[in-house]
């Protein structure tokens, strides 16, 4: 099974949601309806993708999905929950420029339709250590239903 693959078009499937595709309102340009998180683990690459619908997965690079883990209740309050804040802080946050090298975490945070906002993890801000924080509460409550490790 070629997984290299489903992680790619999984990751931009995730990077194409627009308010229409998820059946959303968008009440404001900064409302943030969606974020796909990548990281590098040593030698693979993981991504997490968010949405304000309560869709949760997490994709490998290296090994089969995890889709529906918005199913949780936890893992949705800790997404829906970064979303809001992540909405918040965005006219405050660093803006990269879509960059496909990165050391260790980025965001992508989908806004209005084709809008997106690429925020390096490794600005040491305070709102960017937020959402940091947030996003680590996410993969906690995931660790509690999944048996992995994200290291």
């Amino acid at each position: 099974m070629n997984y290299e693959a489903i992680y790619e078009d999984l990751r931009q499937q995730a990077l194409q949601t627009t308010p229409k595709t998820v059946n959303l309102r968008v009440e404001s340009e900064d409302q943030v309806i969606a974020s796909l998180i990548d990281f590098k683990l040593s030698s693979r690459k993981a991504s997490l993708f968010c949405c304000m619908d309560g869709t949760v997965s997490l994709y490998f690079d290296d090994a089969l999905p995890y889709l529906g883990l918005g199913e949780s209740e936890l893992v949705r309050q800790a997404a829906i929950s970064y979303l809001i804040s992540a909405g918040q802080t965005i006219k405050s946050l660093p803006k990269d420029k879509q960059n496909k090298s990165f050391n260790k975490m980025r965001i992508h945070l989908l806004t209005m339709e084709y809008h997106q906002v690429y925020v390096n993890l490794e600005e040491n801000v305070k709102p960017v250590k937020f959402l940091d924080f947030l996003i680590q509460k996410i993969i906690m409550e995931i660790k509690k239903i999944q048996n992995f490790d994200l290291s």
